[in-house]
């Protein structure tokens, strides 16, 4: 039985592997990468824009997902097409945001910018975490992630 499960498993491999010299199709990984999480707040404090920048170094990466982390207290007024807030059983307040961006090509950058409410008074900083996920290995998953905070 094991024989057969192994000869079945390189069967697969075999008929998965790429023909021809065409380079794209011998990428079996794809690094994605969170480029830049920038956050700039309104005078006065009352919404925050978190820009996230996000691209692949090598091979096209696959079922590309965003996720951003949100502070603790903070509301999601606007988002791109193709993000979501979480659901929260308080209506203005959020964990996180996810961005579905489906395939990206090979050096393709992706820039997203989702506003929130701000803490207007709040003497702790606020702190923001994006993360950036392929269905493909990552072969440098250091550089799928990024945090910054704002005063």
């Amino acid at each position: 039985m094991r024989a057969l499960v192994r000869a079945m498993i390189v069967m697969m491999f075999v008929s998965a592997a790429p023909r021809g010299d065409d380079a794209s199709q011998r990428v079996w990984q794809s690094d994605v990468a969170v480029r830049a999480l920038e956050l700039t707040m309104a005078q006065g404090g009352t919404s925050i824009t978190a820009r996230v920048v996000v691209a692949t170094d090598s091979g096209e990466a696959r079922g590309v997902r965003v996720e951003l982390m949100l502070p603790v207290g903070v509301g999601v007024l606007s988002v791109p097409r193709d993000c979501r807030p979480s659901p929260s059983p308080v209506m203005s307040l959020n964990a996180r945001v996810t961005c579905v961006l489906g395939d990206l090509r090979v050096r393709e950058i992706r820039d997203l910018s989702i506003v929130t409410t701000g803490r207007p008074g709040w003497s702790e900083p606020l702190r923001f975490a994006a993360f950036v996920l392929s269905d493909k290995p990552d072969p440098q998953p250091s550089n799928n992630f990024a945090e910054r905070s704002v005063p």
